[in-house]
């Protein structure tokens, strides 16, 4: 059966069929049902689509009345148009729900014409239908998601804007500006925005934006933009207009998004749909231009799976041309790992139809795209399409990275609000425990054998202290403490915690330089990232290994003095990929539930503060070397007294006014200072304080910062307007170090030693404050 056009006298197209084997071969190649019929409207002619649609034989589908399976709803409406379709010997459309043999209602679009004979006599109608069902439901859901995503945020690749009515300007949304082109994006007015709409559309988007703010209403609007480069971008913009009190329309908030390729994949199906409509005239052109013109991969395979023929946007998607392909297993271009599965998927597509299946296709240039595949069987031979849904799945995969690392960051910060809370209350409990032990030994209290076991808990409590700076270090509440530290005594100190840490399998090896420089660092934090390249190195070598941490002199180029401090291990090591993400935040390849990604970011972050620098050496199999570069302090570090060392001598003597909200940490620090000669007047919160200064004279102040009301630094001030010349010192152990820079501080808990320290600190004589609020000097 073959088909022709022609032109009647009045120039009216003509249709001839004739040749039906042809016609046949190339119309049950076809996969959308299309038919035939004679005046009697009874079918001469329907393809294996038709066929399939129906669920019927080749000859009931012919006899079979296309009416009994429209829906109810449907069923007079298209009657009535189809036979007024028919009359006017015109090409006409239809659609409707039709029931499939299967008993599913599909919706289906119908395209007919009329037929000719050779001498131009009406004949019959051609006709093909295409199944919208998929597309119906694509268009309910994208509307349902639009509206659920009105306000989606940047991430997802959806600008925001939002205008001023009464002033005539708007804000535009840093992606709403890459959109549209915008080379600003606030109090721009809109009557410079509009200008940048396409003058087609431009009065289309004024009337309706005018009717919504009149009416009210959400706005929702599709239309092109020139952006500053000449580009025109198709953009969709939806929004709602909100009302004041009076009921004036005083604002819009929306979104703005780029439609371009959804229009122009609009367009292409209409194309396709424009082509599919003159296949039955011109049924080799339209083949091959939708081969030629498909976005798809498209192929047809023998019963070996070799490569008959395929499209020309192989070249676009894999990189290999036409010809290098053809003739070519086509498992050869699939991943080792897919190929079996997409291989026997295929040979059943070679009997029935099969759809969404996925496998990656390996590109020339080694890159993986994701694909999914379908196929229809014909002639034993495969018909085999794959769309590249790689950007699809990448997108997918960024939002669920995303939404997993919000879920560290809340439950990090949780942990650390938890830590910093902890501490805090243990270093109250630790106060008075460390005071009044120290206070016993000094007094020499007991025998030989009280004061070995006073020294014991003393020892104990400073390892406690250290603890409780740790915890703190972790949640972010610990000042950061910058001073001279030695490397070798404090990674000797670390010994114990790092081989707990890294287990029995794992041998531990701490090396330091003979003459090793001491370094600027704050000393627990320098002790945390440790013990993080430690637990990284770990992970690292789950059949166990080796860990180096080794400390050496260095200089550089420049002639600055520096030490190398490196945690190396022999575990799986990191390839280069892995490696140049290494630092990253919230980047981790332990695995879901194993790592926060935040390790190596938290140990980079601490090296730039002081001043240094990290680098990363690593190789797959070999191992990894963490190297920090610590800037030399100038300066050899001050000896720290012992736990319970006697105090320093003082002649400074004087009354002083001591404020906690905590009695035990009160008792135990007022104690120390009476034990030293100093008077002592107590207060347990900031008001009680500023009572007892307005009546005694006092040589300084000593204040916990954490209590009810004021503060320890709202205390100071408010002491420093009455008393400008009185000495402050500012005990706490929890606190945010940019809040009491203005004052001196020492952390707590404290032995006698610090804190006398600390008070001889305040002054070379302590001022003594009379009645009057004059200062005079006291030694």
């Amino acid at each position: 059966m073959e088909v022709s056009s022609a032109r009647s006298r009045g120039g009216t197209a003509i249709t001839h069929v004739t040749a039906p084997d042809e016609f046949r071969l190339i119309a049950d190649s076809a996969p959308v049902p299309m038919w035939l019929t004679g005046l009697d409207r009874v079918r001469r002619f329907v393809n294996r689509a038709y066929v399939d649609f129906l669920g019927l034989s080749y000859e009931e589908a012919r006899a079979f009345d296309w009416r009994t399976i429209l829906h109810p709803d449907d069923h007079d409406r298209i009657v009535a148009q189809s036979i007024a379709g028919e009359a006017s010997l015109k090409p006409f459309t239809l659609e409707a729900r039709y029931r499939r043999g299967d008993g599913e209602w599909r919706w289906m679009h119908s395209v007919s014409q009329p037929s000719f004979d050779a001498e131009g006599a009406h004949n019959g109608f051609i006709g093909v239908v295409f199944d919208l069902t998929e597309a119906r439901e694509a268009e309910r859901h994208l509307r349902e998601t639009e509206e659920r995503l009105r306000l989606a945020t940047e991430s997802a690749g959806i600008g925001t804007w939002e205008w001023d009515l009464p002033r005539l300007t708007g804000n535009w949304s840093a992606q709403a500006q890459r959109i549209l082109g915008m080379d600003r994006g606030d109090d721009v007015p809109l009557a410079e925005r509009m200008e940048a709409i396409v003058a087609e559309d431009r009065e289309g988007v004024l009337a309706h934006i005018g009717e919504r703010v009149r009416e009210g209403g959400d706005l929702d609007m599709e239309y092109r933009v020139q952006r500053p480069d000449g580009e025109i971008r198709w953009v969709a913009s939806r929004g709602i207009v909100l009302r004041n009190a009076e009921g004036r329309m005083v604002r819009a908030l929306g979104t703005v998004r780029d439609i371009t390729e959804r229009r122009r994949a609009q367009e292409r199906l209409e194309e396709l749909n424009r082509t599919l409509e003159s296949a039955v005239a011109e049924r080799t052109r339209e083949r091959n231009a939708m081969w030629r013109l498909s976005r798809d991969l498209l192929l047809v395979l023998d019963t070996r799976l070799r490569i008959v023929s395929i499209n020309p946007i192989v070249a676009e998607l894999t990189g290999y041309s036409a010809d290098e392909v053809t003739g070519r297993p086509f498992t050869r271009f699939l991943h080792p790992n897919d190929q079996v599965a997409l291989a026997e998927a295929i040979h059943r597509g070679r009997r029935e139809r099969i759809s969404e299946v996925e496998a990656r296709v390996i590109t020339r240039d080694g890159e993986l795209r994701q694909f999914v595949w379908s196929a229809s069987p014909e002639g034993g031979q495969a018909y085999v399409s794959g769309r590249d849904v790689t950007e699809e799945r990448d997108r997918l995969r960024e939002l669920l990275d995303a939404q997993e690392a919000l879920r560290q960051a809340q439950k990090l910060e949780a942990i650390g609000q938890l830590t910093g809370g902890v501490a805090h209350d243990f270093n109250n409990l630790l106060s008075p425990i460390i005071g009044g032990l120290d206070i016993l030994r000094r007094r020499g209290v007991g025998g030989e054998r009280e004061q070995r076991l006073i020294d014991g808990a003393l020892q104990s409590a400073e390892r406690a202290k250290v603890l409780v700076q740790r915890l703190l270090a972790f949640a972010r509440r610990q000042p950061l403490q910058v001073r001279a530290i030695e490397l070798a005594p404090l990674l000797d100190g670390l010994r114990g915690l790092l081989a707990s840490t890294l287990g029995p399998r794992v041998e531990l090896r701490i090396e330091t330089e003979p003459g090793l420089a001491a370094v600027m660092a704050d000393s627990n934090q320098l002790e945390m990232a440790i013990l993080n390249l430690a637990v990284n190195a770990r992970d690292a070598m789950p059949q166990g290994g080796r860990l180096a941490v080794e400390a050496r002199n260095a200089t550089s180029e420049e002639g600055a003095r520096f030490v190398e401090l490196s945690v190396g291990d022999d575990g799986v090591g990191m390839d280069d990929e892995t490696l140049a993400r290494a630092i990253e935040p919230f980047f981790s390849n332990k695995g879901v539930g194993k790592g926060t990604g935040l390790g190596l970011s938290m140990v980079e972050g601490l090296t730039a503060q002081l001043g240094g620098s990290l680098r990363i050496a690593s190789r797959p199999g070999e191992g990894t070397t963490v190297t920090l570069a610590l800037p030399a302090a100038a300066v050899r570090p001050a000896a720290r007294a012992e736990p319970g060392a006697a105090p320093p001598e003082s002649s400074a003597r004087g009354r002083i006014l001591l404020v906690d909200d905590e009695p035990l940490v009160r008792l135990g620090t007022a104690e120390t200072l009476r034990e030293e000669g100093f008077e002592v007047d107590e207060a347990d919160d900031g008001d009680a304080a500023i009572a007892l200064a307005a009546g005694n004279a006092y040589a300084c102040v000593i204040t916990d910062y954490l209590m009810p009301g004021l503060n320890g630094v709202e205390l100071a001030r408010r002491l420093r307007e009455q008393w400008p010349g009185l000495p402050i010192l500012l005990l706490s152990g929890y606190a945010d170090p940019e809040a009491f820079s203005e004052l001196p501080y020492l952390t707590k808990p404290c032995f006698a030693a610090d804190l006398l320290q600390a008070i001889a600190g305040l002054s070379a004589t302590l001022p003594v404050r009379d009645d009057c609020g004059a200062s005079a000097s006291s030694t």
